[in-house]
């Protein structure tokens, strides 16, 4: 099962109103395009620990950690979804 996921990025941590991968939500939305959005597992991270570097860079261990977890849930849920 193909899935799209939004992957939120340092800037986007730091100012949440204008994230930057709002514009491709929208345009998924738009063209009814199923995806997930992981915002809210990165955001579940301690802020100090989800990027290797204060000021952002990759995600850290944590992150990625959080964010493989989310995503590997998604995955088992949209399975289940499509099972007959």
């Amino acid at each position: 099962i193909p899935r799209i996921v939004l992957l939120a990025g340092y800037p986007d941590m730091v100012n949440p109103e204008i994230r930057r991968h709002r514009s491709g939500q929208s345009y998924l939305d738009e063209e009814g395009i199923d995806y997930f959005d992981s915002t809210p597992c990165i955001e579940a991270v301690n802020p100090n620990e989800r990027f290797v570097t204060p000021t952002g860079g990759h995600y850290s261990n944590e992150g990625n950690k959080a964010i493989a977890e989310c995503v590997a849930n998604e995955i088992r849920q949209a399975i289940s979804r499509e099972k007959p």
